[in-house]
């Protein structure tokens, strides 16, 4: 089964084959406390979410290596944005984010260099 997500405006299951989505129940949770000096321990004060992190597990074939690289440079295209753009994803249609490519982008050719597997991590700004 394949994954269906638009980001940008733009239907990214065109361009590669998303395999997986995967993402938390709830983003990283950040407690704060204060320490109180004539007591042990510390007196809990407080709590935050960090932003939330998905991560699309990808794959990418094409007929020559050519074609592939032409894919690869479209894909990075799309992907090059400055600022967060929503991204809406099959499994959960009626909801969408706000998201921004973090991190690397490795990509990992197989098969005489026509095939490219890699992850594209996201960070969600709500």
């Amino acid at each position: 089964m394949y994954y269906q997500v638009i980001y940008a405006d733009k239907p990214l299951h065109n361009y590669v084959d998303i395999h997986g989505i995967s993402r938390t129940v709830l983003p990283n949770r950040v407690n704060s406390s204060t320490t109180i000096p004539s007591m042990h321990g510390s007196y809990y004060t407080v709590y935050r979410y960090t932003e939330r992190e998905i991560i699309l597990t990808c794959s990418l074939k094409a007929d020559s290596k050519t074609n592939l690289v032409d894919a690869i440079k479209e894909l990075a295209f799309i992907l090059d944005v400055e600022v967060p753009h929503r991204m809406i994803m099959s499994d959960a249609p009626d909801k969408f984010v706000w998201a921004v490519l973090e991190g690397s982008t490795d990509i990992e050719r197989q098969v005489r260099g026509k095939t490219a597997k890699f992850d594209l991590t996201f960070k969600c700004y709500d």
